[in-house]
């Protein structure tokens, strides 16, 4: 099938237009193929298409046909339609005002947008249409190029004046500068912007600097930085390494040896990242260049600084979003735990410790920075301590792993915030000591003892809730229950024994009350009494045990007891009260008593 494309008509009197269409493709597989071209035209607001004599011709090339008889300062629409053998094919709608009192447009070309490792946004402003009537519109398009590479042309899109116009290129090279202006045309011409470049990512998927992956201690630190210039709506992207190992002490890093990642378009202000090796006395023991290997060796500590460097006093206006991804290397730093935690210049704050590890087997190697602003001259906008000697849960850094940390974990839970004692979060249906989550709570606690309970067996910590049992006789829904949903279950007086229950949310079609509980079942044994009123088959009582449906009840039931018996260690137990599209029968809830793990 063959292919056409319709240019931008030229508007040569205010009652007719030459209009320009293009065959791209003859459809022809070896020599020129026939087709029929047919060009047709209408008021922009008009349903009905005026079609023009046919023009016949075969293979590729640029043609044009005369429409005569418009309408003076009208807005037309044209279409081309080109018929082959093999079928019909038509082109994009152009539009077109016939003006002929117009001058050159004028178009701003605007810094790309959304940068990729293999694409970029690119936009452009109509400041000028060159027509008196400000509505009329011209064309922008795009020209980019890489250095020593081809210039590549977008189409042409319609704007009206002070009308952004944008596109996003694709299939670009992976950390490669490319340039580009964008162009507007209108019926006296055609002008050209200024020329922008912006530089793509290097390939997120791949580790940036090969390195031997048998070597023994080989760690990779990458450095992800997204800086903001006045406006955060518009980002300028910068990835780079981790460069060096600093061998002075100065303490803002600085020197000649540092390698600067230059930002887009801001002359003053420069990333940085450094590193350093100390032993335990805090001198500095020497330097490597970290974008090929970190080595610290077992008793050793590495200082780690990201930062802005501003030759001048300060830039109040960045802002940024910084983040660092980890590599290790085959059997790298075998049965250490390797560690990495920010250091605050105020006492007060310590800042709780990443497992490296675990930041890339369940963080997507990712671990995120807080957003720097406002920095000053060599003022660095974070420090890192990088451990292969530091245990996560030696919470006071005294060499042991002990009572006192159990003591200081204890004292932070409940609190939320930048925290020492924030050493664990949840993924999937596991407690991960080592990826704190900006909350100190049971998740910690449960974290910690089970840990400390395996290396220290002759003196264990009584597990937080390890033999639950709730009867609900003391009024209300308490940890480690806790009630959630569209309407959260509450306490009644209608019990299997007793005075109380729980009894699920009063709920709508489509709604879900829900009663969930974090546990460790020292033995594995779950019991529970269940009562049910619903509609049969339809508005259920679903038991799940780590997000996996184990049972549901519906219709009129009686109190029954319910018992599991599942692998000791932590699970996650819910009862979730669900009804479906339509009607309600009986009393439409769920009651639980007398819930047991033991």
């Amino acid at each position: 099938m063959a292919t056409i494309d319709i240019l931008p008509p030229i508007v040569d009197t205010d009652t007719s237009a030459i209009i320009q269409f293009e065959v791209t493709d003859d459809g022809a597989a070896d020599s020129d193929g026939p087709w029929i071209v047919n060009i047709g035209y209408k008021t922009h607001t008009s349903s009905e298409w005026i079609w023009l004599e046919d023009i016949s011709g075969s293979g590729e090339g640029s043609y044009q046909q005369n429409v005569t008889e418009l309408s003076s300062s009208e807005q037309y629409d044209a279409i081309a339609m080109i018929t082959n053998p093999a079928g019909v094919c038509y082109s994009d709608v152009i539009t077109f005002w016939t003006v002929l009192e117009s001058q050159l447009p004028e178009v701003s070309t605007m810094p790309a947008q959304n940068i990729t490792c293999s694409s970029g946004q690119l936009e452009s402003i109509l400041v000028d249409n060159g027509y008196p009537n400000d509505t009329s519109q011209a064309y922008t398009r795009f020209t980019y190029w890489k250095t020593g590479g081809r210039q590549e042309t977008t189409d042409w899109l319609g704007a009206a004046k002070g009308q952004k116009s944008s596109i996003t290129v694709n299939g670009l090279d992976p950390n490669t500068e490319y340039y580009f202006y964008a162009q507007a045309s209108n019926s006296t011409g055609q002008v050209d912007g200024s020329t922008l470049s912006f530089k793509t990512f290097p390939d997120p998927n791949m580790a940036p600097i090969a390195f031997e992956p048998n070597e023994p201690n080989t760690l990779l630190i990458q450095n992800f930085v997204k800086l903001f210039f006045t406006d955060p709506n518009k980002p300028h992207n910068n990835q780079g390494l981790v460069m060096y190992v600093e061998k002075s002490g100065n303490i803002n890093g600085i020197d000649s040896n540092d390698i600067f990642y230059t930002n887009p378009d801001c002359n003053s202000s420069k990333i940085i990242s450094i590193i350093e090796i100390t032993n335990p006395k805090g001198e500095v023991t020497g330097f490597h260049e970290l974008s090929v290997d970190a080595r610290p060796v077992n008793a050793q500590d590495s200082l780690l600084e990201v930062s802005i460097y501003s030759p001048g006093p300060n830039d109040p206006n960045i802002s940024s979003e910084n983040s660092l991804k980890f590599w290790l290397a085959k059997n790298a730093f075998k049965g250490k735990t390797v560690s990495i935690q920010k250091v605050s210049s105020d006492p007060n704050i310590v800042y709780p410790v990443w497992d490296v590890n675990e930041i890339i087997s369940r963080n997507g190697r990712k671990m995120p920075l807080n957003n720097l602003a406002d920095q000053k001259l060599n003022a660095p906008y974070a420090w890192f301590s990088l451990s292969t000697n530091r245990q996560i849960l030696d919470l006071n850094r005294d060499g042991i792993v002990d009572l006192t940390d159990y003591d200081l974990l204890t004292a932070d839970v409940g609190k939320t915030g930048i925290f020492r004692s924030d050493i664990a979060s949840m993924k999937g249906t596991a407690f991960v000591p080592g990826i704190p989550d900006g909350k100190v709570n049971d998740i910690d606690l449960i974290a910690f003892v089970t840990e400390y309970n395996k290396n220290h067996p002759e003196n264990p910590i009584p597990i937080p809730y390890a033999e639950l049992s709730e009867d609900f006789e003391s009024g209300q829904i308490q940890e480690p229950l806790t009630a959630s949903g569209t309407n959260p279950w509450t306490i009644i007086d209608d019990s299997h024994e007793g005075i109380y229950s729980a009894k699920s949310g009063n709920i709508y079609n489509n709604q879900n009350s829900v009663l969930e509980a974090n546990i460790i079942a020292p033995t594995g044994n779950i019991s529970f009494w269940r009562k049910v009123s619903s509609e049969s088959g339809f508005d259920k009582l679903i038991f799940y045990i780590d997000g996996i449906e184990q049972e549901s009840w519906s219709g009129e039931l009686e109190w029954e007891e319910i018992t599991y018996q599942i692998v000791p260690g932590t699970h996650i137990l819910k009862w979730e009260y669900k009804k479906d599209w339509s009607n309600s029968v009986g009393e439409d809830a769920a009651w639980i008593d007398d819930v047991n793990i033991f």
